[in-house]
């Protein structure tokens, strides 16, 4: 399973605010997002961040598959999955045999993923604009980490679009 980690940062280094805000995030960069979940078919997403954005998620014709501790958690909507552990959320992005899923974490979720080893490849949106502080994109996993730049993307309105491998942890 390829697990592609996708998330938007601040040129200081932030996913979000301290209260997990990330309204910043701008609207070109939304788009070439939700093109890469439909790409893979299947999103793997924290719960808060499934639950802080009601316009995105459930996300339409993706598998959403959502970390959560709450076992209580349930949806009518049978494209959205609630799991308790990174082990059962890559399980299920299988079951539908998926070959790539989206993470889409915060930074609770993407250390879970990270320490985990399920974290393949980096996409980075890079917004020109500082938050001053906020959330880590790794909390405080990343550290010893190394990547590969695989291609730089211009996507317009100041934001570069990073990919990255993994090359060792």
């Amino acid at each position: 399973m390829n697990i592609i980690l996708y998330n938007a940062v601040s040129l200081d280094g932030f996913i979000a605010t301290l209260e997990g805000d990330s309204d910043w995030v701008s609207d070109v960069d939304a788009e070439v997002f939700e093109a890469k979940c439909k790409e893979a078919g299947c999103i793997l997403v924290g719960r808060k961040t499934f639950e802080q954005f009601p316009e995105l998620y459930p996300m339409d014709g993706v598998e959403n598959i959502v970390l959560t501790r709450d076992e209580t958690m349930s949806s009518a909507n049978e494209r959205v999955h609630f799991v308790h552990s990174v082990q059962e959320a890559v399980e299920a992005a299988e079951k539908f045999e998926y070959q790539t899923a989206i993470l889409a974490g915060g930074s609770k979720a993407n250390s879970s993923f990270l320490k985990a080893g399920f974290v393949n490849e980096i996409y980075l949106s890079v917004h020109p604009l500082a938050l001053g502080e906020g959330l880590k994109m790794f909390g405080e996993q990343g550290e010893g980490l190394s990547f590969k730049l695989l291609d730089v993307t211009e996507l317009g309105e100041g934001l570069v679009l990073l990919h990255y491998t993994l090359v060792s942890s």
